[in-house]
């Protein structure tokens, strides 16, 4: 099968929209955490690598929520506070779901 016809197939095409629309995504979120790290050091200075760890983590919704709570952060530490509240409840990247999914096959069949 000639490559013009790879990418004429039906299979093709929904294999490059699927990685099209998982690069808009994440190139989305990289944006979206890009310009709240430079407003968050713009509210409290640099931030500490922890904190910076920390919101590479975090999810698109997360960060949307953070964008909102930002007004009502007050200092580091409320932002720490809010960080680490996100993080015990649900709002992982989907990266760290895919990286923990792995971690966790791993462990079923006795990699670890």
């Amino acid at each position: 099968m000639a490559f013009s016809e790879i990418r004429e197939s039906a299979f093709f095409k929904e294999w490059l929209d699927q990685h099209y629309y998982e690069g808009w995504v994440e190139g989305e979120v990289s944006g979206k955490r890009q310009l709240l790290q430079k407003q968050l050091e713009k509210k409290f200075g640099l931030l500490s690598p922890e904190i910076k760890k920390r919101l590479l983590w975090i999810n698109s919704e997360a960060l949307d929520l953070l964008a909102v709570a930002l007004f009502d952060l007050a200092t580091v530490d409320d932002l720490c506070a809010w960080l680490a509240d996100i993080a015990s409840n649900y709002l992982y990247s989907s990266f760290q779901a895919k990286v923990n999914g792995r971690i966790l096959a791993a462990i079923v069949h006795n990699r670890v």
